[in-house]
């Protein structure tokens, strides 16, 4: 029962979304009078690092957004009103990063790796109004995807008449505080997306979805053109893999769930499914797939019976292995170092490779008492409990409700050392260092107490190594963006952030989302190197951690493990997580798919190794063979 509330959050804005898209079509057939065209957009992110997507306040809620006595002046409030993206330079003067005269709001601005084009996506049923001004211009330009080159100032459509979720149902589709990406930027920088439902807006005929379905498409960006990859399925999570393989969840039923697969020729593969119990298919649809990829073509999802799968679909085959954790799998993680991680709701946060242990323990106020506690609103999945990995810090969140106010303690735990601060938390008295974190709540009808609400929705942003959370200070009611340097964390203090100073520009803006320039991908060394690394008494896994990025398939192929009992291959397989390449044993080699584990035997020893002529994906190979025996 814990996930009915989404249930039924989903199905009225699945309505609301269905129905507005239905009325758009009948009642607003004929422009809405702006003649609003791209000509009237102007780009200006050429020299800034940080951008900034915002809401109207007005639009939104009623707490107060800190003030400034430093407003820009030459920033007129018509001009504000107007505008939703902000752009940092380098040298922290915030400007307007999209000019028009008419009334746009901008979602996210997203970079292509190069850092020459990005896309700025419209937040099309944002206000639930679509007469709206903000709408209707969407609905005019008939685009809801901006493709810009940094360095000038005009901007195109990307895909004409498509239309992507807004932000806040990407919120609401998601799961543990994460947001659902609704566009994915792929190898040689082609773009991935979904769409809307909607009858209101103009596709050609090869791009338009059938009335009340979505699609998903993909943009090549060299001859400038889109295609429709797939139409009726669940886009709300999707991922993409090295290849540019994508993967995504069956159309919601309450009897059958599966994992799809569209491969570069768009054919279209289930490479995991599942039948629901008559049981749980009476109560409500049920979602038993969360899932990420490994950094090459692993997908790593939920099994069933508190299982961990990972599946592989290669050279047209698609191959399986399983470990059991003995504990519910909700949402995963992973960090620079290579260790990947799930949560389970009750219990905390479990590192599962490359071996299953328990890593931080869930706050005692929600655990004793998960299902009916106060702090859970009636049962939900993660119950306001939520982690982010940063360079290989875990951030998560918790209260400190000794004041009698539920204020915001952000911890954070280093992977190396398991050391762990406060990145914020209150006095007792919560008289200083006093917030509540600042949900997305206040979209859908927010009151008083919604800045208290420990629902899953959170708002946090990751640019480089910087943490960027909304916060409401309960001192005196204002909205706070507090920033936290995770280059320059220091594990021996408390309270280590700073809070965003815009100069009062935002006085009157909901911050959305923040994003930065894609990061620069570091040179590989000249002489690559490997080191095969194995945890006393693991029979799940074996690690080959790398100094380099390597060619994935070529390292793949020069690696074999010998169970010197028998002199005979044993079978494993490849998650490629960062530069470390674990090897989960699996005796079958995943050609069987019975949802059991085929670890390493225990007392036997096992010869593992890598050839010297495996390459680095420069091209640059070891040189010698690297060797390692272990015996769990």
């Amino acid at each position: 029962m814990k996930d009915i509330f989404r249930i039924l959050l989903i199905s009225l804005l699945s309505f609301t979304i269905i129905s507005c898209s239905k009325k758009d079509e009948s009642e607003s057939s004929g422009s809405s009078g702006s003649n609003i065209q791209l000509s009237n957009i102007k780009a200006n992110l050429a020299g800034k690092s940080l951008f900034i997507s915002t809401g109207n306040k007005s639009t939104y809620s009623t707490t107060n957004k800190s003030s400034s006595t430093n407003r820009s002046q030459y920033k007129s409030d018509s001009q504000l009103e107007n505008t939703s993206l902000f752009a940092l330079s380098t040298d922290s003067q915030l400007d307007y990063g999209i000019l028009s005269d008419y009334k746009l709001e901008i979602d996210e601005l997203i970079p292509y790796s190069n850092n020459e084009y990005a896309i700025a996506t419209l937040s099309y049923g944002t206000h639930l109004d679509y007469d709206n001004e903000y709408n209707q211009n969407i609905i005019d330009l008939n685009c809801g995807i901006l493709n810009i080159e940094i360095s000038k100032t005009s901007v195109s459509c990307l895909a004409e008449g498509i239309v992507i979720p807004h932000l806040y149902e990407r919120v609401v589709f998601s799961y543990a505080g994460k947001t659902n990406e609704a566009v994915i930027i792929g190898k040689n920088d082609e773009l991935f997306f979904s769409s809307i439902i909607s009858d209101t807006f103009k596709q050609t005929t090869d791009l338009k979805c059938s009335s009340g379905n979505r699609c998903l498409y993909k943009y090549n960006p060299v001859n400038k053109t889109t295609v429709k990859l797939n139409e009726g399925n669940d886009y709300s999570q999707f991922i993409l893999l090295n290849n540019n393989h994508v993967v995504f969840k069956s159309t919601p039923s309450k009897v059958y769930a599966a994992l799809l697969l569209i491969d570069n020729n768009n054919e279209l593969t289930t490479i995991a499914s599942t039948t629901i119990s008559d049981s749980d298919a009476g109560c409500c649809s049920i979602d038993p797939y969360h899932f990420i990829s490994g950094d090459h073509i692993s997908v790593l999802h939920q099994g069933v019976n508190n299982v961990f799968a990972i599946t592989r679909y290669e050279n047209s085959k698609i191959r399986k292995t399983y470990i059991h954790l003995g504990i519910g799998n909700r949402t995963y993680f992973k960090s620079d170092s290579g260790k990947v991680y799930f949560q389970n709701g009750p219990e905390g946060l479990y590192q599962v490779l490359p071996s299953i242990k328990k890593v931080i323990d869930t706050p005692d106020y929600v655990k004793s008492d998960w299902i009916t506690s106060e702090y859970c609103g009636g049962g939900m999945s993660v119950c306001g409990v939520n982690y982010m990995i940063i360079d290989d810090v875990i951030a998560y969140t918790n209260l400190d409700i000794s004041s009698g106010k539920r204020s915001l303690n952000l911890k954070a735990t280093s992977i190396n050392d398991n050391k762990t601060i406060s990145l914020v938390s209150p006095d007792n008295t919560c008289s200083n260092n006093c917030y509540t974190r600042n949900n997305y709540d206040y979209i859908y009808s927010r009151n008083a107490d919604a800045g208290n609400s420990e629902s899953e929705y959170t708002r946090w942003n990751v640019v480089g190594k910087k943490l960027y959370v909304e916060v409401i200070d309960l001192i005196d009611d204002s909205e706070k963006t507090l920033v936290f340097d995770f280059d320059k964390i220091d594990f021996t203090k408390n309270n280590v952030y700073e809070v965003l100073d815009t100069n009062g520009d935002l006085d009157t803006k909901e911050i959305k989302d923040i994003s930065g320039l894609q990061q620069t991908v570091t040179a590989n060394n000249p002489t690559p190197t490997a080191t095969f690394i194995h945890e006393d008494n693991n029979t799940i896994s074996v690690q080959a951690q790398f100094n380099n990025s390597m060619d994935y398939a070529d390292v793949e192929s020069k690696i074999s493990i010998i169970d010197n009992a028998t002199q005979q291959s044993f079978g494993f397989m490849p998650v490629w997580i960062n530069k470390t390449l674990h090897l989960v044993a699996d005796e079958d080699n995943g050609t069987v798919f019975d949802n059991q584990s085929n670890p390493f035997l225990t007392g036997h020893t096992y010869k593992i190794t890598l050839l010297g002529s495996a390459k680095d994906s420069d091209g640059n190979a070891l040189g010698i063979d690297v060797v390692k025996y272990i015996t769990p």
